[in-house]
């Protein structure tokens, strides 16, 4: 398999296989993903491209690169109802992040190694996960690796002028996709980097540098001048940065101790992760004779730190340094069947394809196949709306509070409305709207003020929704 479009097609087959099937079964109910998606909605419907807004309120939290994707896949389809066009953007960005990860882990570790490289990308479980859901992380850890490996393609090719001005516009669309760590983390590495290999400490590589700020600068602060310039969103956009500097390095709801990643990531990386210890090791043990094994280390090491000192410290995360472990992983794999005896070597490159494939099959088949019990909430929702669909049809403004409201709102439609008291929205209501409450008995929504029985009640566990249509 030495033949690089083969790789490619079947990188690219892999990633179609593992990510189209059954890409509206996950339910949509992370806040995560229903952030992305109800924005993008609302923008699709007629709103403001400029200035987002989700659920009625501004929100200038995040840049808007991901509502803009997944709002011009809505435009595009015609449909802001689907989660599947929802979706596309982020398996989009899933499959370039391997197609990423194979050429440029290529320049590092050979074409070899870096095609097993991508193989465990493309099969590790936070990829799997994520790369099926419409949020920013996938979509930033692509732009970051794009910057990072174009940066290492500027330090040793002779005319470096093109690989700085790349690395510059990668990291700019990084940076409108979720922020500080698309600059963050690419300018670390190749700030470190010198320091290991005295050969790219030469001026002459360091000359095209402001090329590639000048870049970023052009890609990533025109959305945020233009909000500074207009008297409504001006305060808001200030607040919205001194609020992410705030949760990112001085107090967060995410904390987590500061060995958070040394647990979460080879449990991320399963069933790869219990392998990264060993590639690490190997990796170092190399290093001092391969530059481009310094380059992925650097790489790795500047990821791990940076987020381990962050205060906010979630499981998703864990992705900025997918494509680094997956590539000491693949070179890890390499060598080990590199050392084998000469009968291993044939024998494994014949049939552990098949095994791998197999196993891919059956665990697509149990996915799709196997029938699965609603036992969640976040399930229920979408078993409530199918089944108040003849009500809602008929109704023309739905009302939705409650626990799961932001989720009720994407399944229910364009007609929801999201209130915050029961009681005063059914008063203002008109002939024919409905009220949707959904909630649990720790956090009940009070309904005794509703003074008629509703048309649907469904319940699983201690999770309840209810329907009340005004007469």
């Amino acid at each position: 398999m030495k033949s690089p479009p083969i790789q490619f097609l079947l990188l690219t087959a892999a990633c179609g296989f593992l990510l189209l099937p059954g890409l509206d079964r996950p339910v949509m109910g992370r806040e995560q993903e229903l952030r992305v998606v109800l924005t993008a909605r609302e923008m699709a419907d007629g709103g403001n491209w400029l200035v987002p807004r989700y659920q009625d309120q501004v929100r200038l939290k995040k840049p808007p690169l991901m509502y803009w994707l997944v709002a011009s896949a809505f435009a595009l389809a015609e449909k802001t109802s689907s989660v599947c066009v929802a979706r596309l953007p982020g398996v989009l960005a899933g499959w370039l992040l391997i197609l990423a990860t194979y050429y440029g882990g290529a320049l590092l570790v050979g074409r070899r190694r870096a095609f097993l490289g991508a193989i465990v990308a493309a099969t590790s479980a936070m990829f799997l996960r994520h790369a099926r859901l419409a949020e920013t992380d996938i979509t930033l850890v692509l732009f970051v690796s794009l910057a990072v490996f174009c940066g290492y393609r500027a330090y040793v090719h002779r005319r470096p002028a093109l690989w700085w001005l790349l690395t510059g516009l990668f990291a700019g669309f990084g940076f409108l996709t979720k922020g500080p760590a698309a600059l963050a983390i690419p300018v670390l590495t190749l700030v470190a980097f010198p320091a290991f290999v005295p050969s790219c400490r030469s001026r002459k590589l360091w000359a095209r540098v402001p090329l590639a700020l000048l870049v970023f600068l052009l890609v990533a602060t025109p959305w945020y001048v233009l909000l500074m310039l207009r008297d409504t969103t001006q305060g808001a956009t200030q607040a919205a940065i001194s609020s992410e500097i705030q949760n990112t390095f001085v107090e967060s709801a995410h904390g987590n101790p500061i060995y958070y990643y040394f647990i979460i990531l080879p449990k991320n990386m399963l069933p790869w992760g219990l392998l990264l210890p060993f590639a690490v090791w190997l990796g170092w043990v190399r290093a001092r004779r391969h530059r481009g094994m310094k380059f992925l280390l650097c790489w790795f090491a500047v990821a791990f730190v940076a987020l381990s000192l962050t205060r906010s410290k979630q499981e998703h995360y864990a992705l900025l340094l997918l494509p680094q472990s997956a590539l000491l992983t693949g070179w890890w794999l390499g060598s080990r069947f590199a050392k084998r005896p000469s009968w291993v070597r044939p024998w494994a490159s014949k049939y552990l394809p098949v095994a791998v494939a197999v196993l891919m099959v059956a665990g697509l088949v149990a996915f799709l196949f196997v029938p699965q019990k609603i036992a969640r909430p976040r399930e229920l929702v979408t078993h409530f709306a199918k089944t108040a669909k003849p009500y809602i049809e008929k109704a023309p403004r739905v009302h939705v509070t409650g626990l799961r409201a932001n989720q009720m709102e994407f399944y229910i439609g364009d007609k929801a409305q999201q209130v915050t008291n029961a009681a005063a929205a059914w008063a203002s209501a008109q002939p024919g709207e409905c009220l949707v409450i959904s909630g649990d008995p720790r956090r009940p929504v009070q309904s005794d003020s509703i003074p008629v029985a509703p048309a649907l009640d469904l319940k699983i566990d201690s999770f309840e929704c209810r329907l009340y249509v005004k007469e």
